[in-house]
């Protein structure tokens, strides 16, 4: 950090170390089976993409892919210390963009040295300071590994795309706290809202776009399209009758488990509330497909709202 003229300015190493040390410990939770929904930090006053945030942004666009090979290199740095290194490529499919991505992680990792409460033990050395040692970190390929795609990701996703999404992430968990009224609008149109959307079965076939129609041939009826890969498949009758067809497609095709409770209020609504906090990533799945039928999120009731007459 630097003074000058009152002014407290901090150099771009220390923000890029804690930024670091924040996206280790969620790719940390990740691999533990944690739900990680923290999308940005801020640090240092500056608010910055998390490794999470990179991948739901990334997913979003629906445009990024990450090639099947990853390099591996086994390398002495930093005073001798063995550290694993993964190199990966990624593609941005709309922008013909391909670039590298490249992470290390140590194979022993700092720990701090803790007295018999578990509290951290100073070191004489400075003021601040506390003791440390090596240990091995269990985690350190997934490390490199994860942080390499973080990386090769940002690299082909434009700038201003990336400030766009960190705006969504901000004003989103201001809705979701309650600071904002107005829930934002993400700023690209999602791929996989247009699979949901056929799904659901809201698409006439005289609505098809013109290169559709060109496809098929003439005077015989539409043939059924390959699904695609991130497509959620609906009950073999099509557009969902109930509120509970709904609230049973998202639960089996998104969830994978029992985590919504259908409930029908006073009026002439139905609500679809969630039991445990959901990876936000899933609540837009959710929203899209809701939305479809006929429905929204309700701050209020901190659940899904969908009119009777929709469904």
């Amino acid at each position: 950090m630097s003074e000058e003229k009152g002014i407290v300015s901090v150099a771009p190493k220390d923000v890029f170390i804690e930024l670091d040390r924040r996206d280790q410990q969620q790719i940390v939770m990740a691999a533990l089976g944690d739900v990680v929904d923290e999308l940005f930090y801020k640090v240092h006053g500056r608010n910055s993409l998390s490794w999470e945030g990179i991948n739901t942004a990334a997913y979003l666009m629906g445009d990024i892919e990450i090639d099947p090979w990853t390099e591996w290199e086994r390398v002495e740095m930093f005073e001798g210390r063995v550290y694993w290194s993964a190199t990966v490529r990624a593609r941005n499919t709309k922008y013909n963009l391909a670039s590298l991505g490249t992470a290390e992680s140590p194979e022993l990792m700092d720990v701090y040295d803790r007295d018999e409460q578990g509290n951290k033990i100073p070191d004489t050395y400075g003021p601040g300071e506390f003791k440390e040692h090596l240990e091995p970190d269990e985690f350190c390929r997934r490390k490199a590994l994860s942080k390499a795609q973080r990386n090769a990701k940002r690299a082909v996703m434009p700038t201003a795309v990336l400030s766009k999404y960190l705006q969504y992430f901000i004003e989103l968990k201001l809705f979701k706290k309650g600071t904002r009224l107005e829930k934002p609008e993400m700023p690209f149109k999602p791929k996989t809202v247009d699979a949901e959307y056929k799904v659901l079965g809201d698409v006439k076939p005289e609505k098809a776009s013109k290169s559709e129609k060109k496809e098929k041939p003439k005077k015989t009826p539409p043939k059924e399209e390959p699904k695609p890969e991130e497509e959620v498949e609906a009950p073999p009758q099509g557009r969902p009758r109930t509120v509970e067809e709904v609230a049973k497609i998202i639960s089996d095709k998104i969830i994978g488990s029992d985590e919504l409770v259908v409930v029908s209020d006073r009026g002439e609504y139905w609500r679809i509330g969630k039991r445990t906090k959901l990876d936000e990533e899933i609540e837009y799945k959710i929203d899209s497909i809701v939305e479809l039928a006929g429905g929204s999120w309700d701050q209020e009731k901190n659940a899904w709202v969908i009119p009777k007459e929709a469904s």
